[in-house]
């Protein structure tokens, strides 16, 4: 079971207003929320209003507190300005009287624990000198304790009595012993008061209800219950916002984008309900982590939200959903299928241009500069050289992908279709990076080497430029802009030159 109270500081005079609304509408929103088990609510004599929920299980709480904001919101938020201090947690233990408390009228106490050291101690001393003390004092009703969720060290007891002498008893108990020491802390803070309403989720018409419940689900969209579940998600984010470290909250924005992205694709109906609700169950599996340990690592929800974006990239289409199938989502494995398939088609390429001359333009370009350009910087231009330059490009860049597979692996997270058409084009740049590089070198607009080599060793010098072009993307991005500033030099020079 899971409990949660609310305490609203120096409302208790709005307890005249507000029963009524209580009473007639927030029941009812209660007895129609599934988990629910029991509500009550009362007067504190230090002048707050506190009510206490207990639900079957955490889910069931969640549910609620969007529905118990939008009431609040709508209905009751001139008589509760301030949003409430809340206390949750899993019951660790649960004493009743009767399977069916009538509570209506009775004295409550909620004593909150600090500083009660781990987990485990603070569980044995609940269960083992708390629970008991509280049993031990006449008129006793019933009890429950539990750890609060988000602050360590932190416990709640809620005790029922049947007078205030016997509730006032039970308080002395608990202070007494957390004087002598036989408790921590010190001083529990205590929360008396007497209940004003209490209700039960067994209502006398419960079963009618419940039909009119399920019929009133079965008529809700699917895309409706996925945008009421994202809406929760988000409401426990921005109320847990604040109790998390930077990283935390990082962590957390980019678990919003992907419930954006759920709810984008939900509406425009790309995202089938059943991949819908599997993404939202693990949101909010790792949103709860999260929150609950704000303090804590972020691996287990990091790997949660990588599983899941690949999800999502699987569910763009075949092409998607093929490509991680088959590298299993692995970044260096998705590089490397690209980088092979890059190989493969520019072998094809070869063998295309080889078999059918006229689409050759290594060989236009070729003749071009033993027609021209080659000859008038004194460099002969042998057959083919500018084809192997363009193939060591290639090379050069089919090279630096695999030398930085293992870098890939940090890009965890990325598109898969981006990953691959990268590795696809990264050669294929390279080569006509080369390209270009040898066409400014045959025109002799800048020259790479301080000296020009012989016609014995062009060829190995395009194809050490051309390697270098495809291999360094710094070496081919300088080397166009020494060219730009080449030309720019050139052409500020004939404007000084013609303006005097």
């Amino acid at each position: 079971m899971y409990i949660t109270v609310e305490k609203f500081e120096n409302r208790a005079d709005a307890i005249g207003k507000l029963l009524p609304l209580i009473n007639n509408e927030f029941i009812e929103i209660l007895r129609d929320t599934p988990g629910f088990k029991i509500y009550c609510a009362f007067t504190s004599e230090d002048g707050h209003f506190v009510s206490v929920i207990l639900f079957d299980e955490y889910k069931s709480a969640k549910r609620f507190m969007a529905r118990d904001r939008e009431w609040m919101r709508s209905t009751a938020s001139h008589l509760m300005p301030h949003p409430p201090e809340v206390l949750e947690g899993e019951v660790l233990t649960c004493e009743i009287l009767n399977n069916q408390p009538k509570w209506d009228g009775l004295f409550t106490i909620v004593h909150v624990y600090r500083e009660m050291g781990p987990e485990e101690s603070a569980t044995l001393m609940m269960q083992d000198h708390i629970v008991p003390m509280l049993k031990d004092t006449p008129g006793f009703c019933g009890c429950y304790t539990f750890l609060e969720l988000r602050s360590e060290g932190c416990g709640l007891s809620i005790s029922v009595y049947d007078t205030r002498e016997h509730a006032e008893d039970a308080n002395q108990k608990v202070l007494n012993k957390a004087r002598n020491g036989q408790i921590k802390p010190y001083q529990p803070i205590a929360i008396l008061g007497q209940i004003a309403t209490f209700a039960v989720a067994g209502a006398d018409n419960e079963q009618d209800k419940r039909a009119e419940r399920v019929g009133r689900r079965t008529q809700q969209s699917e895309a409706e219950k996925i945008l009421s579940m994202v809406d929760d998600l988000y409401w426990e984010i921005r109320r847990g916002v604040r109790r998390v470290n930077d990283d935390a909250e990082t962590e957390l924005g980019k678990w919003v984008n992907i419930l954006s992205y759920i709810v984008d694709n939900t509406i425009d109906e790309s995202l089938p309900p059943v991949r819908a609700h599997d993404l939202l169950n693990r949101a909010e599996l790792a949103i709860d982590v999260i929150l609950l340990k704000p303090q804590g690592g972020l691996n287990l929800v990091r790997e949660m939200r990588h599983e899941i974006i690949l999800d999502v990239y699987r569910a763009e289409g075949k092409f998607s959903e093929n490509l991680i199938n088959l590298t299993n989502g692995s970044p260096s494995f998705t590089v490397f299928l690209g980088v092979t398939f890059a190989s493969f088609l520019f072998c094809f390429l070869l063998l295309i241009i080889h078999l059918y001359p006229f689409l050759n333009v290594f060989t236009r370009m070729d003749r071009y500069f033993v027609d021209g350009a080659a000859a008038l910087n004194g460099a002969a231009a042998l057959k083919g050289s500018i084809e192997g330059a363009a193939v060591a490009a290639f090379a050069g860049g089919v090279v630096s992908v695999l030398t930085r597979l293992e870098q890939f692996e940090a890009r965890r997270g990325v598109d898969p279709k981006l990953l691959f058409l990268n590795a696809i084009s990264r050669p294929y740049i390279g080569a006509i990076m080369a390209m270009f590089v040898v066409a400014v070198q045959g025109l002799g607009l800048f020259s790479i080497a301080d000296t020009k080599p012989d016609a014995k060793n062009f060829a190995f010098f395009l194809i050490v430029v051309g390697f270098l072009s495809g291999f360094s993307e710094r070496f081919a991005t300088d080397f166009i802009g020494n060219v730009e500033g080449g030309f720019a030099g050139r052409r500020a020079s004939n404007r000084s030159g013609g303006s005097s």
